[in-house]
């Protein structure tokens, strides 16, 4: 079974349960806290080590989180633990984020362009994404600078993509010029 499959169905499990205690919130604060976790290459390195030991690493959990996350989410970890899930976590936590927004009905919007946009345009942009019904009423942005772009703007949202960009209109201008049909095909001496 593929990792992200199986990352799925815990993440699934979780968004469930958490849903049925209704203390989703809290969770999703608490995959927060252990992302950021993440970020130390120590501790990820720690929880995908098969050299380690399944009771060292659920003690190392419980001196790091214990008191600070929920009752549900400690004991999720320690189960990931125990089934040998722990290497696969990072993609449990991504999969547990993309059910979250799907329940919460939140759209993960990345807008990249030449320069930062102003407040006003992003909305804007938004607004008119929201009106078309392309994305949900609540919004995550991320924003991305790209000088290679040249101008315009590229967005991605729910596996879409929108290339605006003077980039890519040069490079389509380009693809036509080349499959241009009448261009002369005797040449002068």
């Amino acid at each position: 079974m593929s990792v992200r499959r199986v990352a799925s169905r815990y993440a699934r499990a979780l968004v469930d349960l958490a849903l049925e205690q209704d203390n989703l919130e809290q969770v999703k604060g608490d995959v927060d806290t252990f992302r950021g976790l993440l970020q130390n290459r120590d501790f990820e390195l720690m929880l995908r080590s098969p050299v380690i030991a399944n009771s060292k690493k659920k003690s190392i959990l419980k001196q790091l989180l214990e008191g600070k996350v929920e009752d549900l989410s400690m004991k999720f970890f320690s189960l990931l633990v125990d089934k040998e899930r722990d290497t696969i976590i990072p993609e449990i936590l991504t999969e547990f984020m993309e059910y979250y927004r799907e329940v919460k009905h939140i759209s993960k919007l990345k807008v990249t362009s030449v320069q930062p946009l102003k407040a006003e345009n992003l909305q804007d942009i938004i607004k008119h994404l929201q009106e078309k019904e392309l994305i949900e009423e609540h919004v995550e942005v991320e924003t991305e600078i790209d000088p290679g772009l040249i101008g315009g703007f590229i967005l991605e949202f729910d596996d879409n993509i929108y290339d605006a960009s003077v980039s890519n209109q040069l490079t389509e201008l380009k693809r036509e010029f080349e499959e241009n049909l009448y261009r002369p095909l005797v040449v002068a001496r």
